[in-house]
């Protein structure tokens, strides 16, 4: 198990009290944890979710094109993509 990847706390964290995953060891548990986090945001609090997009930057053409289609594993995979490359910037420059 990668120990930076279970002490990592994950930028949503920051935003959000509802984004407390547990028992996530590996991208899959986290992807799995996302998918559910998504699909509620998109279904009762969608502002939310652009919330979410703004203050992880994430490409904005990108997932307005997820967001317009209401594609949940696209939207997660554009905050994996952006969490992956966070935690790269993380380990070059510490």
């Amino acid at each position: 198990m990668n120990e930076e990847f279970c002490n990592n706390q994950w930028a949503l964290q920051k935003y959000f009290e509802e984004f407390q995953p547990k028992n996530i060891h590996t991208w899959q548990d986290l992807e799995s944890y996302l998918t559910e986090f998504v699909r509620k945001l998109l279904t009762f609090a969608p502002e939310r979710l652009l919330q979410v997009a703004y203050r992880l930057d994430l490409p904005e053409k990108e997932f307005a094109e997820a967001f317009y289609k209401q594609d949940v594993a696209q939207i997660v995979g554009i905050i994996l993509k952006k969490e992956k490359q966070r935690l790269e910037w993380r380990k070059k420059y510490q």
